[in-house]
């Protein structure tokens, strides 16, 4: 680790390897003595920190590469030099390498297992809010994501002796940690330790942490940097907690804020599943802790605080949730529309397939068995098809509603080349079937399209009905105060980003149409989001022309099932399952599990006391990471096209190795 500090020490703004290498180190832990490896404090967070550490250094080379590689390409245009191809390949070998990092950091925070809480401020359209400003509709506020148990870490302050007495109070009321350099080879922590009121002094000889140790030059306190100083916060703190003192906030502690005039979201991320003698499922388990079916605790959970004050504390341990509560959540996010379209289709449907290809679905039910659930009764004439014929990408003939055996003669009398058949069993995918009948005809349902230009939008507003529309729209300041006022919607949600904010994460205000004109006109930023809610189709569709913009979201919300279904191709998207109860959402949850699905899981409209407890009291536990696999750059070419001349370039700036990391399987 101290040969990476030195190197970044020397050249911080080029040192990407060596920020993957203190990353790389602090997963696999380190080994004292004859213990066994174990990983630091905290290794998961630092893990991540030093990793994008690498990403910003890495970005910043490659804008710098493709920049020069499109300058070359201007001046030479007709011929491809060999300058040009060795940018070309520079700038894929560190995408490549910026994909592991992606992927390792992506498996560090899904370990995690995130929570996230959301807070949400309704004003009626006449009252002003908590700035004074009408026309507040709504306000939505995202905090930081958090890790359960896992409370803000504490500070560490580094000082001087002659100003340690004046910043006691934050030892003893923060629990904060202070460092005091005595001499040359010792040093002392003032710390708060578990169960006492005063704080507690360790005295602690470290040459090696004192040299790492950053000047105080001419400051008479500082707070190390945790990414560039990351082990000497590790050192400290396993100091502090082996005097059983505080190196953590207690993690339930920023929820003294939450207000009691406000509703809230709390939503579970990554959630897991194992196989152990029965399935241990944390989403269900989070459930079954949530939501009670204790008949004596069948009340309105608006009201369940009040009643818990006049009840003793045993009984208060089983108050959560009524068993009547309707408002769980689940969010499939990211995926793919074919993929959804496939787990949501009551009927199974194969494309473009050749006619001997077709003619074995219908004949061979074996193989149709590998593939889809079926009815247990399923034989070839149980259920109908329909058929479209197609060439050229012209459809030919279009059968609906054909016997099996009609289906089959149809085809093998196509006696022309180069055609192809979409097959369409109608009802035969009994996991949907179910699945519709227990879940989706007991919730709402919300798609959100990302990513769409302006015809594939008209595309979607052509195929899918629902109740409500929110047209999304990222623009300049100039375009999107044209679009609010030929909209003809009456109120506007407008996205802020704030995650230079402390914990928050991002926040949504629902205004009227005069507070938008002046919220975008004060705006510092150049490019801003708005959501045109409840948008008419006609208008979306005569608004997306005058856009400028050729990235849009569109969200249609309480989706009528059979137009969505029709409206599905191969778009990346969000769906969510709404106003779920207990019995349906833990069904859904089995079957999104048997396809290997990731989800949120949320529960909305929580007092700030049912979200202290709920976090409380929800079951969920992490895995450390472990690195299953390192392969060099080297490995991902053949060796006739092995670009060596940049990896050896890169091999000796520490860009060599990619490593392949997952959580640690469970240990009966």
């Amino acid at each position: 680790m101290k040969h990476f500090d030195r190197a970044i020490e020397l050249d911080e703004k080029h040192t990407a390897g060596a920020f993957y290498g203190k990353g790389w180190l602090l997963l696999r832990g380190m080994k004292k003595f004859i213990l066994p490896t174990k990983q630091d404090i905290n290794y998961k967070d630092i893990a991540i920190a030093q990793f994008n550490n690498a990403l910003a250094i890495l970005s910043e080379e490659i804008a710098t590469l493709t920049t020069t590689k499109i300058l070359l390409e201007q001046r030479y245009s007709h011929i491809l030099t060999s300058l040009s191809k060795q940018l070309f390949q520079k700038v894929n070998i560190l995408t490549t390498y910026m994909n592991s990092i992606e992927r390792a950091i992506t498996v560090i925070e899904k370990s995690q297992r995130l929570i996230q809480i959301t807070e949400i401020t309704e004003n009626s359209s006449t009252e002003t809010n908590q700035n004074n400003e009408r026309g507040v509709l709504k306000e939505i506020v995202s905090h930081a994501k958090f890790e359960k148990k896992n409370g803000k870490w504490c500070d560490i302050y580094l000082t001087t002796a002659d100003e340690l007495d004046r910043h006691l109070s934050i030892v003893r009321e923060q629990k904060e940690i202070f460092v005091v350099v005595e001499d040359e080879n010792k040093f002392s922590i003032r710390f708060k330790q578990k169960g006492k009121d005063e704080y507690e002094s360790l005295i602690k000889k470290n040459q090696h942490l004192i040299d790492s140790l950053p000047s105080l030059e001419h400051e008479k306190m500082i707070i190390p940097d945790r990414s560039k100083y990351s082990r000497v916060y590790t050192l400290i703190y396993e100091a502090v907690k082996s005097k059983n003192g505080y190196v953590q906030q207690d993690f339930l502690q920023p929820f003294e804020s939450l207000k009691d005039s406000k509703a809230y979201e709390v939503a579970f991320n990554d959630l897991t599943v194992r196989q152990d003698c029965g399935s241990i499922d944390q989403a269900i388990e989070t459930i079954d802790c949530a939501v009670s079916e204790n008949q004596l605790n069948r009340i309105d959970h608006r009201i369940a605080y009040s009643i818990i004050q006049t009840v003793s504390s045993s009984v208060k341990q089983n108050v959560v949730l009524s068993s009547t509560y309707r408002h769980i959540s689940i969010s499939i996010t990211q995926i793919n529309a074919g993929v959804l379209k496939e787990f949501l289709n009551p009927h199974i449907e194969i494309q473009e397939v050749t006619k001997q290809l077709a003619i074995s679905y219908f004949k061979d039910k074996s193989s149709f068995f590998h593939r889809h659930i079926l009815p247990e009764n399923w034989f070839s004439d149980s259920c109908k098809v329909d058929l479209e014929i197609k060439t050229d990408n012209k459809t030919l003939e279009k059968k609906s509603s054909l016997q099996v055996r009609e289906a089959i003669k149809i085809i093998e009398e196509q006696t022309e080349n180069n055609l192809y058949f979409n097959l369409s069993f109608i009802d035969a995918n009994k996991m949907s079937i179910d699945k519709k009948k227990s879940v989706l005809d007991h919730s709402d349902q919300t798609i959100e399209f990302i990513g769409l230009d302006r015809n594939d939008v008209q595309d979607k507003l052509n195929r899918i009905q629902s109740k409500n529309i929110v047209l999304e729209i990222s623009d300049s300041k100039e375009k999107l105060l044209e679009v609010i006022s030929l909209a003809d919607v009456e109120y506007i949600e407008i996205s802020f980003d704030r995650k230079s904010e402390k914990n928050i994460d991002n926040v949504k205000k629902i205004v009227d149409k005069q507070i938008a004109k002046k919220t975008i006109k004060n705006s510092i930023s150049n490019r801003m989001t708005i959501g045109l809610i409840g948008i008419e189709k006609n208008f979306a569709k005569e608004i997306i022309n005058h856009c400028s913009n050729e990235d849009f979201v569109i969200r249609f919300i309480n989706v009528e099932f059979e137009s969505l279904l029709n409206g599905l191709s191969h778009e990346i998207v969000n769906f969510h399952f709404d106003r779920l109860e207990k019995k349906a959402a833990k069904i859904l949850i089995e079957k999104l599990r048997k396809k290997n699905h990731s989800f949120i899981l949320k529960f909305k409209s929580l007092t700030n006391h049912e979200v202290q407890r709920l976090i409380e009291i929800a079951p969920i536990k992490q895995e450390d990471i472990q690195i299953i696999k390192k392969k060099t750059l080297s490995e991902l070419f053949m060796n006739t096209s092995m670009p060596k001349l940049e990896l050896s370039e890169f091999s000796e700036r520490g860009i060599e190795y990619l490593l392949e990391i997952n959580e640690k399987g469970f240990i009966p």
